[in-house]
């Protein structure tokens, strides 16, 4: 699924490309991932 179509299914979608990573985000950028997830769930 693309941005634009999880916008349509939800209110506060955000969207960005992480930087050295294929399919596996989380395995291959962890501390990305969970730096994004935190600001995500404080705002």
């Amino acid at each position: 699924m693309g941005l634009s179509s999880t916008q349509a299914l939800a209110e506060n979608v955000t969207g960005m490309i992480v930087p050295l990573s294929g399919h596996w985000i989380p395995e291959e950028q962890p501390e990305f991932v969970i730096k994004q997830l935190a600001n995500f769930f404080n705002q």
